[in-house]
């Protein structure tokens, strides 16, 4: 169930994909909800939202009406009911149908729960676990085809690419990590334009990501491009820092990220374990005990020679389209793009999910701080938790400003409308492109 608004600026609720082996007579896509349970849809939204986390209003909103149909039971409560009944429209009849909740177990889901806490990037992970989960649940239940290509492209990538053979035709109309990019070229009324979906942050690891990016701008037009991260819960920070390098002629300023200042974070600051990561912060987080500060100075994750080792590759105008859903790395992503002044941010909803922030895993801190002695005990019956360690302020002209329950607010706004649910977004990519083009396109690689 998705959300897509009127020409008076009504919500509405449609019914847009089908669990795999669901069929009904006039239960399809494109119906209109009207009632879940009783309760008009949009009340039934605005009570569910208030049962999930969000950093702001956009954000709760988006949750709510996520949590309606697939909810990860690892991070949200079971339903109260077996079943819903749910009101519907088609055709101007007003119908009803009672719908039985499923309980699902994804095999996929262990590779988000199981990871190294010695990992080289386990340091820099931004992830809103709760927006994986269901994106991976949705692409399980509505996309199951997306499996097959994904192993197909696994498959095909560990081949020897030869001229013209079929792995370099495979990726030259798709990526080599289908489950984080999708791109396409698209003709606007506005020109030709190129299309990159990134659906994650997650994988692969940087150097793989940043190289895959390369490539498919390669194969898209010059004259604009549009970038799509609605929906991405964020991943490797790194990987959303490393690659605004990309669009522009100027140095990038990467992000700052700050420990709360206490003997606990000064250990953590001071440990050698996962190559010290955090040694830079041990002189603010010592000093605080004398200057009272809440929060340590601020540090980007990597080196900026990192962040800008390899410059500018794409010479066109670019547009950032974001929605509530942005969590974590995504939210670092969209405040780099806007902080160093990379093209404007079209956003679908008011805010980015404002999660920004560097997550660890409990098996990570038992890493940093082994021992009988360290706070950070094995939990019982093999249970997890994951914590925000250090917080990420901007930079430019928005610097010291904290990431976390503000997010990004972009430079202007689209309601998605009927169109955009029922047929690829495409009033969204229009404004998008015409957002491209009103600026004049620059030359100077």
């Amino acid at each position: 169930m998705e959300e897509f608004y009127d020409d008076e600026n009504k919500r509405h609720y449609i019914v847009t994909k089908m669990a795999d082996g669901f069929h009904h007579d006039t239960f399809i896509p494109g119906v209109e909800i009207t009632n879940w349970n009783g309760i008009p849809i949009d009340q039934a939204v605005a009570i569910n939202a208030d049962r999930e986390a969000g950093s702001n209003e956009a954000a709760r909103h988006v949750r709510g009406l996520d949590a309606m149909t697939v909810r990860p039971l690892a991070m949200s409560l079971p339903p109260a009911e077996q079943w819903v009944i749910v009101c519907y429209n088609s055709n101007s009849h007003n119908y009803k149908i009672q719908l039985l909740w499923k309980i699902n177990q994804f095999s996929s889901f262990n590779e988000i729960f199981v990871s190294d806490a010695t990992d080289k990037f386990a340091t820099a992970s931004g992830l809103d676990l709760n927006m994986e989960l269901t994106n991976t649940a949705r692409k399980v239940l509505f996309a199951p085809n997306v499996g097959d290509l994904s192993k197909e492209a696994a498959n095909l990538s560990a081949e020897i690419p030869q001229p013209n053979n079929k792995v370099e035709e495979f990726f030259t109309s798709n990526s080599r990590y289908p489950d984080t990019f999708q791109f396409r070229s698209i003709d606007t009324p506005h020109g030709h334009v190129g299309y990159l979906r990134i659906r994650t942050f997650s994988k692969p690891e940087p150097d793989a990501f940043v190289n895959e990016v390369i490539r498919i701008l390669n194969l898209l037009p010059k004259e604009g491009l549009i970038i799509d991260v609605r929906g991405n819960g964020g991943g490797i920070i790194i990987n959303g820092e490393r690659i605004l390098q990309l669009f522009s002629s100027s140095r990038i300023e990467a992000e700052r990220l700050h420990f709360i200042n206490n003997e606990l974070t000064l250990a953590i600051a001071n440990s050698d374990a996962l190559n010290g990561f955090a040694k830079k912060w041990i002189t603010s987080i010592d000093l605080s005990t004398i200057t009272g500060s809440v929060y340590s100075q601020g540090f980007p994750i990597e080196s900026p020679d990192l962040t800008n080792r390899i410059g500018r590759q794409y010479n066109g105008n670019t547009v950032l389209v974001t929605d509530a859903r942005c969590y974590s790395t995504k939210d670092i992503f969209a405040a780099g793009f806007q902080d160093n002044r990379i093209g404007k941010i079209l956003g679908v909803d008011n805010n980015t999910g404002a999660g920004g922030a560097n997550v660890f895993t409990h098996d990570q801190l038992r890493a940093i701080l082994p021992g009988p002695d360290s706070l950070f005990k094995e939990l019982p019956n093999g249970a997890s938790m994951r914590v925000a360690v250090r917080q990420t302020t901007r930079v430019g002209d928005k610097a010291g400003l904290p990431l976390e329950d503000l997010g990004i607010q972009p430079e202007a706004i689209h309601r998605m409308t009927r169109d955009d649910l029922l047929y690829g977004n495409r009033d969204l990519i229009s404004v998008a492109a015409t957002l491209l083009f009103q600026s004049p396109v620059t030359h100077d690689i």
